[in-house]
């Protein structure tokens, strides 16, 4: 079962709307006995804060950071509305079909793991097309509450690749392997946070 994030839908209206009716829909297939809360940070006119609270297969959406976010997915509004057009919203929301979920390979105990990190990995998928024009879509990931001295790193990939990530989230370590990735920064870390979520 597919979710089809309809086009042109703004941030509000995806959070506070689509994401939990959809959920419900779905929520027997994804349903997993994990705790844990991230964020939504839509940057610009027109976006927002919002949190999702995921409680033993129960999500809630509400606005605001919440308090000691496992993550942080951070994004400019512009690149949103291109994100929808694209059908790069996978960053949000995935697949129902759990084999395509990083959710099916997590843990309480990893989660927990993953609450003592703390760090930013600021993403760029590069060719995108969108109304005739080539574009850099771009966003963050910001694990925990980041401070001046913890790791950050860059990470900059082609759509094709985003794909095969998306699809399977072990094509990182392939795509690594390869040296195929363009990463600046200490890219054991990103590894690090691989390992908890896989391993």
């Amino acid at each position: 079962m597919e979710i089809k994030v309809p086009s042109n839908i703004g941030p509000k209206e995806f959070f506070e709307e689509f994401l939990p009716k959809e959920y419900q829909r779905i929520k027997e297939t994804v349903k997993l006995p994990l705790n844990f809360n991230a964020g939504a940070e839509i940057l610009g006119k027109g976006g927002g804060d919002w949190s999702l609270i995921y409680d033993n297969g129960n999500l809630k959406v509400k606005r605001g950071i919440p308090d000691e976010p496992l993550f942080t997915l951070s994004i400019k509004t512009e690149d949103w509305k291109k994100a929808i057009d694209n059908d790069l919203t996978s960053i949000f929301i995935s697949s129902t079909d759990t084999n395509n979920l990083i959710l099916k390979y997590l843990t309480q105990n990893k989660i927990d793991r993953i609450k003592n990190e703390h760090g930013k990995i600021n993403v760029t998928v590069d060719n995108i097309a969108y109304e005739g024009e080539i574009f850099n879509f771009k966003f963050s990931i910001i694990i925990g509450e980041p401070l001046a001295k913890d790791p950050e790193l860059s990470l900059k990939i082609t759509k094709k690749e985003f794909e095969e990530i998306r699809k399977n989230p072990q094509n990182l370590y392939k795509l690594i392997s390869l040296n195929q990735l363009n990463i600046e920064g200490d890219f054991r870390y990103l590894m690090k946070l691989a390992t908890m979520v896989f391993f």
